[in-house]
């Protein structure tokens, strides 16, 4: 049962990392053509144009959860690397409590108004033929702090059953996909 909660959270995070993958995939071909048409074609078009911020903040924003649950984001590794399972814990559970979960809050609470309000004119592109849909991108920055408020939560309760002295959590329990090499 202590292990429900991060495994379905990174289950969450898994899905949403797929999409972010997807969006990457999107970025490179519509670059690609983008690309193709002004220098092969003479042409081009402002939503064309657009469309690589879309899909990169997509892919920046939404594998953030995922990122942090691999083990991808930025550490300071001198003492971390060699120390034991539990010193690994605490500072993993300090690090959430103390820094992911409260920055995650704040950019939650100062974005959300940011959000409201692009919602509320519908915001688009400064461009008369850009995308109209600015406030959809814009609402990525709350599903962001979500998501890694999510995964801090889990790496919380994952830290705390170690140190608490529940069985030790093996990282491939949590992320389904880890034995099929899928990192």
């Amino acid at each position: 049962m202590m292990t429900q909660i991060p495994r379905v959270v990174t289950q969450v995070n898994r899905f949403v990392a797929s999409i972010a993958a997807a969006s990457l995939l999107l970025l490179f071909a519509t670059q690609f053509c983008v690309v193709l048409l002004r220098y092969v074609f003479d042409t081009g078009f402002v939503w064309m144009q657009e469309l690589p911020l879309y899909f990169h903040g997509a892919a920046a924003l939404l594998a953030i959860g995922y990122t942090l649950h691999t083990g991808g984001h930025i550490r300071v590794d001198i003492f971390y690397r060699s120390a034991g399972e539990r010193r690994k814990a605490l500072v993993d559970a300090g690090g959430s409590l103390l820094f992911l979960l409260p920055v995650s809050v704040t950019i939650f609470w100062y974005s959300l108004p940011y959000v409201i309000a692009s919602w509320a004119v519908l915001e688009r592109s400064a461009q008369p033929s850009g995308i109209p849909a600015i406030f959809v991108l814009k609402t990525l920055l709350p599903v962001f702090s979500l998501l890694l408020a999510l995964q801090a939560f889990a790496q919380f309760w994952n830290a705390c059953c170690v140190l608490f002295g529940a069985r030790e959590i093996d990282p491939a329990a949590l992320d389904p996909g880890a034995e099929e090499g899928l990192h």
